[in-house]
């Protein structure tokens, strides 16, 4: 029966009995999230004046979609039991690459794209060296975010670009159906993500690579090929990432994206994704990024210290990990 089901699904239904025993207790923590969420809104509906106003929620779509993006991309490489700590130190490079480009031709066009591509440029090392090298993503990307930052700051020598053209600044500052493009832009890209998980065979053979790397390489899945593609993606979207940095403060920095791997992953695992690979959603992850902005926001109209930040987002990600250990113990 196997046999005549193409290879991602074969690999599905081979690894599925594990994953179908914990349906329910990622749905419950997709369900506890929700919750979660709601009790976020009315806390801050009563604390926080004008919490629950256009005003208040679209500029903060606007300003933290780009966290979405990231999220998108992080929650399928974590999916198959890989991370990428680079997507910040990637995001720099392509926004100082866009910089340089824009001072060298005064094209808006060219120098997105300059971003697009040194991100995907990026992603490819890091999927070459995780997938053809056989090495641990961890340690990859913890070097690789060493090296890709230090590029930026050489690229930039430490100062600042701006001065871009209206074209570019309408990425982050224009408006569709009254929703911030960036909005849009990070809908799309959970709603792709989900799409591609749930209905294709290769979205089926990713959650396998997660849960059983070796029989997914049995079943004759092309996990080289399939890994060097999602980081090369996850790369690309960190180039977006620098595109709407850009487009949203009219200038970039060598040193812009510092904790942006920290808030994604964060964002992936509250919403439920496991770290070891093989289970989560893109929903969930989608929720995680909603509950994560909304908080934040919340600490920032209360006039509290920034510095919660940090700490609301090293809180959240412990309780995470926390709560998925304690899930699968009591299993």
């Amino acid at each position: 029966m196997t046999a005549a089901l193409p290879v991602g699904a074969q690999v599905a239904a081979r690894s599925g009995g594990r994953a179908e025993g914990r349906v329910d207790f990622r749905k419950q923590r997709e369900w506890g999230l929700l919750a979660l969420l709601v009790v976020v809104v009315i806390v801050l509906s009563r604390s926080v004046e004008y919490f629950l106003t256009p005003q208040n929620l679209l500029p903060m779509l606007r300003d933290q979609a780009h966290l979405g993006i990231l999220a998108a991309g992080m929650a399928l490489i974590i999916l198959t039991g890989g991370i990428d700590l680079s997507v910040g130190s990637i995001t720099a490079l392509a926004a100082m690459a866009l910089g340089v480009v824009w001072e060298h031709t005064h094209s808006g066009g060219t120098a997105a794209a300059a971003a697009l591509m040194v991100g995907a440029a990026c992603g490819s090392l890091n999927g070459v060296l995780v997938s053809a090298g056989r090495l641990p993503p961890l340690i990859v990307t913890l070097a690789t975010l060493s090296v890709f930052r230090g590029a930026a700051y050489a690229v930039g020598r430490s100062a600042g670009i701006g001065g871009f053209p209206a074209e570019l600044l309408a990425c982050s500052r224009s408006d569709w159906l009254r929703f911030p493009t960036p909005a849009w832009l990070a809908a799309a890209l959970f709603l792709g993500a989900a799409l591609y998980l749930a209905r294709t065979p290769g979205g089926r053979a990713l959650y396998a690579l997660g849960a059983n790397a070796p029989a997914a390489r049995l079943a004759g899945v092309p996990v080289p090929g399939m890994l060097l593609r999602l980081y090369a993606v996850n790369g690309c979207l960190a180039g977006l990432t620098a595109i709407l940095y850009a487009a949203r403060n009219n200038s970039v920095k060598p040193d812009i994206g510092a904790d942006y791997e920290l808030m994604a992953i964060t964002m992936v695992v509250l919403g439920g994704v496991r770290v070891a690979g093989g289970e989560g959603s893109i929903a969930g992850a989608a929720l995680g990024f909603l509950t994560l902005i909304l908080i934040q926001r919340g600490i920032t109209l209360q006039g509290l210290p920034t510095e919660l930040h940090g700490l609301i987002v090293a809180a959240l990600l412990i309780g995470a990990l926390l709560l998925d250990t304690t899930g699968r113990r009591s299993e």
